[in-house]
């Protein structure tokens, strides 16, 4: 998903993309449809779903005519679609590093921290965010107290999961629970360190830009 808008047109004439606009690859947009990639490649040339090409001239679709044409179909329209930016929380206490990620990931993402992992667990449940950060270096261990939580929890077991950790130490502790890609239903849960921001920031667009699972839908 790109998080502006794709240079050129995808049909003659350039739709009207409203300021903000996210776009979602052919791939991503199957999975949202339970339909193949030429199907929805069909659809754009049919008008159903309006999209721009990248330079190097991919299709690239407009967020908005998939929550519309999902409703349309009388298909769910996951909350992670309907709203402008993806959401992330942070559970995090380190206060230099956060305002460090919130600054690089606010152009993207809305990003929501919270240094206490009572807290932030209801923020979880009320915001439904798509990835969620969690510290391992939290106080009596419960970083990973608060991973098991949302490991086991079946509203928050679908949202894609991030270890954060500073030592060897930490990856082996949390070893056992990754997953890197995440099972039907299940959101993935990975480990990064705090020396890597870059690869931090990358696995945490990306996660955010991972479709919700949906009911299979029947191919067309």
């Amino acid at each position: 998903m790109a998080s502006l808008p794709p240079r050129g047109p995808a049909r003659s004439a350039a739709p009207q993309f409203a300021a903000g606009e996210r776009f979602l690859t052919v791939g991503v947009v199957a999975e949202y449809f339970g339909v193949t990639e030429v199907t929805i490649k069909n659809w754009v040339d049919a008008g159903q779903l309006l999209a721009a090409r990248t330079v190097g001239g991919h299709r690239r679709i407009a967020a908005s005519s998939v929550v519309k044409l999902l409703e349309e179909q009388g298909r769910p329209v996951p909350p992670g679609l309907a709203r402008r930016k993806p959401v992330v929380v942070m559970l995090d206490t380190d206060a230099a590093w956060v305002k460090q990620m919130k600054r690089t990931l606010s152009a993207r993402t809305r990003v929501e921290v919270e240094g206490d992992p009572y807290a932030a667990l209801l923020l979880v449940a009320r915001l439904r965010p798509d990835v969620v950060v969690v510290d391992l270096h939290l106080a009596h261990g419960d970083g990973k107290r608060v991973i098991a939580a949302l490991r086991s929890d079946a509203q928050t077991k679908p949202i894609d999961v991030i270890a954060l950790g500073a030592t060897p130490a930490d990856n082996k502790a949390v070893a056992p629970m990754l997953t890197t890609t995440g099972a039907r239903g299940t959101g993935s849960l990975s480990y990064f360190r705090r020396s890597d921001p870059d690869a931090f920031v990358d696995a945490v667009l990306r996660a955010a830009d991972r479709p919700t699972p949906l009911p299979r839908a029947r191919r067309r």
